[in-house]
């Protein structure tokens, strides 16, 4: 306990240096949790940019259609319940594709451009992407096929369509027919992606499956899962529930972003090591000239028969105080700021337009993603360095003679 009360008191003996010291380790406390929670924030902006609103985490399709996009290569528009009950998969819903020519006329004039027909099951699709909150004018398809048509923005733009327009579809169908149908205009999406939006039209699968004689088939199945990190592994266990399907996870699709989250891990351990180096510095100077400009002191407590490792235990408890309290001080702010930055961030949308990288887009906002990881881990170490960062001139000083330390008065 008297160990406890010196080391207490010698912290606030020169309170403008134990002030100092706090400050510096407290300032690189938050500094690092801030910057790895925004790092982590654009990097999961980046990822549900790429996922939630078009890909969804899990592809499953059959092997023909993964080797060759082929009009009929479908499979059943119901999956297998092994799917279906996969503790892991949040959802899981069917789609049909096509490449069509879209048509809109208007009293003399018409408009065609060629875009991909999307056939969705909204229900289901509504678990596993966030197209239904894409809507920006109308309203989205309806749970029961009605011939209606959500086209994306640029889309609309080049048509000249607006909500309620009649669009005609036109192109090939299964088994050389020829697909066709007349669709009635109920909404038009943006997905912050200005390529998808120029060539996106959504439909209720089964509209689709009649226009293109493909009676209760799909080419290929999207689904969410809870660990999206976890991704890769997941498609590897779906894989193995069945040999009808081919499975690709998102890292598998979007090659360019699973490359960047790779390259962030690296840089997430780059950054630590370059903030720790220097926060290593600052408190190894500061303790060490806190120790030795007392090293008469300590001297004289020596002498007086205070052993050495109870001038050990009373500098090791003030670099766990001073780290403690710098840690906790930090770390409070770090959190504080993390989450006004997760629930408030800031929008540079008015600066720049959204960004298109690897196949996906993003807005552009500065928010902070906190984790337990950018959370906890500044604070832990930052506790650990203060205790670290003693030892050498603690030895240092208890190493040297009396005679050496007190010939030097």
């Amino acid at each position: 306990m008297l160990n406890v009360k010196l080391a207490f008191r010698n912290l606030f003996r020169n309170t403008r240096r134990t002030l100092l010291t706090m400050s510096a380790m407290s300032a690189a406390t938050f500094l690092l949790m801030i910057t790895l929670s925004i790092n982590d924030g654009f990097l999961w902006s980046m990822i549900l940019s790429s996922t939630d609103y078009f890909h969804a985490h899990i592809k499953i399709t059959s092997q023909k259609y993964e080797d060759k996009k082929d009009l009929h290569h479908t499979v059943s528009d119901t999956i297998d319940n092994s799917f279906i009950n996969y503790s892991k998969i949040k959802g899981i819903s069917p789609r049909i594709t096509s490449n069509l020519l879209f048509s809109h006329q208007k009293e003399d004039k018409s408009w065609s451009v060629p875009a991909e027909l999307l056939g969705i099951s909204p229900k289901s699709e509504a678990t596993v992407t966030k197209l239904h909150q894409s809507v920006i004018k109308g309203s989205y398809i309806s749970s029961l096929p009605q011939q209606k048509l959500v086209i994306g923005r640029l889309l609309a733009k080049s048509l000249r369509a607006k909500v309620g327009d009649e669009i005609i579809v036109m192109g090939q169908g299964a088994y050389g027919a020829v697909a066709s149908g007349l669709f009635i205009v109920s909404g038009i999406i943006s997905t912050s992606d200005n390529l998808r939006d120029s060539r996106l039209a959504l439909a209720h699968i089964k509209d689709v499956q009649e226009i293109l004689g493909l009676y209760d088939q799909a080419h290929y199945y999207t689904a969410s899962i809870h660990r999206v990190l976890e991704a890769k592994e997941i498609a590897k266990e779906l894989q193995h529930l069945s040999t009808n399907y081919h499975v690709d996870s998102w890292r598998d699709i979007l090659e360019q972003v699973s490359q960047a989250l790779d390259f962030w891990i690296i840089s997430q351990i780059i950054i630590l090591c370059i903030f720790y180096f220097a926060v290593i510095l600052i408190c190894a100077n500061t303790m060490s000239m806190s120790i030795m400009e007392r090293k008469y002191e300590f001297a004289t407590l020596r002498a007086i028969g205070l052993t050495r490792f109870s001038i050990l235990k009373i500098l090791t408890l003030e670099g766990v105080f001073l780290s403690c309290s710098a840690a906790i001080i930090g770390g409070v702010i770090g959190l504080s700021l993390s989450f006004l930055l997760y629930y408030y961030p800031i929008d540079l949308s008015s600066y720049f337009g959204p960004l298109a990288w690897g196949g996906s887009s993003f807005q552009p906002l500065i928010r902070a993603y906190p984790s337990y990881f950018n959370m906890f881990l500044p604070v832990c170490v930052m506790m650990v360095l203060g205790v670290i960062t003693t030892i050498y001139p603690t030895i240092k000083l208890l190493a040297t003679p009396l005679n050496q330390v007190m010939g030097d008065r």
